[in-house]
């Protein structure tokens, strides 16, 4: 068997497990998809890797290592210990929206646009129509798609390491 040698210290910074600082970083969406949520609640997110464009860290992905996520629930119930259900909070996923461009569709006048969410006493409101939103979207078309991503660092769960999360986005100015 051949001797295999590596040398960690030209290891790609793509795949660095020191976290970036805490900051807005431009950065491109190079991985989506949609994954259901667990038992007992019920629903759908989304779920993406960003790799930062400029500075420093260009080429670094987030939030972290090649397991790790930055999830925006699309729709779904909540169940409580006690059996009660509330619907999850999709303010993310409008904002999320808002700061990539993304195309949606809205359900309740047909009209497709890439229109900011209109945000009132933290309620949103389509654009085209003034109702709350009740839209659809394709996740697939987000690929590449851009935006300034807020990115924090915190202690993993029950471990002293750090690690990188993604707070939220904006739009390229």
């Amino acid at each position: 068997m051949p001797l295999l040698s590596v040398d960690l210290n030209e290891a790609s910074s793509a795949t660095s497990l020191q976290p970036v600082e805490k900051n807005f970083y431009n950065g491109h969406i190079i991985y989506q998809d949609v994954v259901d949520i667990k038992s007992p609640s019920r629903g759908q997110q989304v779920r993406l890797q960003v790799e930062i464009d400029e500075g420093d860290y260009r080429g670094r992905r987030l939030p972290g290592g090649p397991n790790m996520f930055y999830y925006a629930f699309q729709k779904g119930v909540k169940v409580n210990d006690d059996g009660s259900e509330h619907p999850y909070d999709l303010g993310k996923m409008y904002d999320l929206i808002n700061a990539l461009k993304a195309t949606w569709t809205c359900k309740n006048c047909g009209q497709t646009s890439t229109k900011k969410f209109v945000k009132e006493k933290s309620r949103y409101f389509s654009p085209c129509c003034g109702k709350p939103p009740l839209i659809d979207f394709n996740t697939d078309e987000w690929m590449g798609l851009r935006a300034r991503w807020q990115v924090d660092v915190e202690k993993q769960q029950n471990s002293d390491d750090l690690r990188n999360v993604i707070k939220g986005a904006r739009p390229l100015e």
